[in-house]
């Protein structure tokens, strides 16, 4: 497949929320009930042609009423509204009309009354001298009206012909199926949200989803768009994400490959030369469309192969010591994994990803997240050099998740090892802790001890902001887990005026 043809559409699928189920998605829709059809967004979309699409049945064109049926529905209609709070006008009959939609075989009519009054418009199954009626929100446009039920569109007279129009069932369905007016460009943002995306997928099921995808990108983008283009784009997008249907091969490996490329252009990339960024970018981009967009499974393990070997023979020209070779990366993994396999704490099952390695160095080490293994939980608290660093842990051996790693050395120690003999600077931990909370690393929480006023350094503002707390004018506020304060300066476990002294003291060191 020509990378040109599919780069639009994978943009769009990685951009979209990275929900792992499809049965996010309201209703299963059959196979059967598929149409095919061309997702140009200039083509013209009408009513009529959503109505064509989806297979609606079509009720007959509205013929004239005779005037005593015509009167007797609209008496129905406003004794039946006069209950409620559909409206607080008293209806008359000149203020309600009537629209036929024919007869049906037991000589009972399918009318809608309705009054601009109330805004409220009723289905009802007429039946001359018997007063229930029997009403329904439905989907209308025109002079059509049906209904939306088990993957398809149904006329009323479909469900009333199939015994299955009674005032029970209509009750049931309408509340299981929360039944809608036509789709607007605010639905078919919100199925967009909803879609299935980071799976693998067959080429047959996933090519019609990601022409529905970006259709309906193209539809939510479109300040003009139609309802009808709207109605459409929501049902197929809804349709084709039904019908995904997971290639089962093992991704792992092309997925490292991957979030190495996107987390090194993330963390790393003010570092890279403008030939580095071009080689992973389009590596990350061939490895997307080969998880996305496979052909078949012998295609996608050799393809895997020939992204890796690639990722692993380029060379970096930049020198920058933050930025890691893939196979550097690899090797940290190695050595965290063997670390935590000595401490016993591996979960070969959990294991570990590329994507936890941290692209940042501290004197020659890297950090990588280690808190997917699970040993037992310790609340940890510590502070460091005017820090206090906070977890809920599950990890050993680092109390707070994380393990540094220096490739160069085969070095591994734990991040409080790293702190307490040096190696890794708490000023420069807790600038990265700040800059990554768009996308979190860190599985411990980090605070500044005195940085009352939030702004991420100590100043003569936070001993202003304390002295307004001990005066009882703002909250004296503890730690995520409750175990510490940055107000509690000076660490005695009380916050009092000797924490605002103590501060002062350290502004002028």
């Amino acid at each position: 497949m020509k990378k040109n043809i599919f780069k639009k559409l994978i943009a769009i699928a990685l951009c979209a929320t990275m929900a792992l189920s499809c049965t996010a998605v309201a209703g299963a829709v059959t196979k059967e009930s598929t149409v095919a059809v061309d997702f140009s967004a200039t083509d013209e979309v009408t009513i009529e042609s959503c109505y064509h699409y989806f297979d609606c049945t079509k009720l007959p064109k509205p013929t004239e009423l005779d005037e005593e049926t015509r009167l007797a529905v609209i008496d129905d209609y406003i004794s039946a509204m006069s209950f409620g709070s559909y409206g607080t006008e008293k209806l008359t009959r000149d203020d309600v009309t009537v629209e036929y939609y024919g007869s049906l075989d037991d000589g009972s009519m399918l009318v809608k009354p309705h009054s601009d009054k109330l805004n409220y418009p009723v289905l009802t199954t007429y039946v001359p001298f018997v007063e229930e009626i029997n009403s329904i929100y439905v989907f209308e446009a025109g002079q059509e009206v049906f209904i939306y039920r088990n993957n398809r569109f149904y006329s009323i007279e479909e469900l009333y012909k199939g015994g299955e129009l009674t005032k029970d069932y209509l009750l049931r369905i309408e509340y299981l199926l929360n039944f809608e007016n036509f789709k607007d460009r605010h639905d078919v943002q919100n199925i967009i949200r909803m879609q299935a995306i980071g799976n693998t997928y067959t080429p047959e099921t996933a090519e019609p989803y990601y022409k529905a995808l970006s259709y309906a990108m193209d539809v939510r983008d479109n300040e003009n768009s139609t309802t009808a283009e709207c109605t459409k784009a929501y049902f197929e997008l809804e349709k084709t994400s039904s019908n995904l249907e997971l290639l089962v091969v093992d991704k792992a490996k092309l997925s490292d490959c991957y979030y190495y490329c996107e987390r090194l252009l993330r963390d790393a990339g003010d570092y890279l030369t403008q030939e580095d960024k071009k080689f992973i970018s389009d590596l990350k981009f061939d490895a997307q469309i080969t998880l996305l967009y496979p052909e078949n499974e012998e295609y996608f393990y050799s393809k895997t192969d020939e992204l890796v070997q690639k990722l692993l023979d380029y060379k970096m020209t930049t020198d920058h010591p933050d930025v890691l070779s893939y196979a550097e990366v690899l090797k940290i993994e190695e050595l965290a994994k063997a670390r935590l396999e000595a401490e016993q704490t591996y979960d070969p099952e959990i294991g570990l990803t590329v994507g936890n390695v941290r692209f940042k160095s501290y004197n020659g080490y890297f950090l990588i997240n280690t808190s997917t293994n699970i040993a037992m939980e310790v609340l940890g608290t510590e502070r460091f050099n005017g820090y206090i660093i906070e977890d809920n842990d599950w990890n050993i051996p680092s109390k707070f998740g994380c393990l540094a790693i220096n490739p160069e050395t085969n070095d591994v120690i734990t991040l409080e090892d790293g702190i307490n003999n040096g190696t890794i600077d708490t000023a420069v931990l807790y600038k990265e802790y700040c800059n990554t909370t768009q996308y979190p690393f860190f599985p411990f929480k980090m605070y500044m001890l005195g940085d009352i006023n939030g702004d991420k350094e100590l100043s003569i503002k936070d001993v202003t902001e304390l002295q307004k707390a001990l005066a009882g004018m703002r909250e004296i506020k503890k730690t995520y887990y409750g175990t510490d304060s940055i107000f509690d300066f000076n660490g005695d476990g009380d916050v009092d005026v000797k924490d605002a002294t103590a501060i002062q003291k350290a502004l002028t060191l």
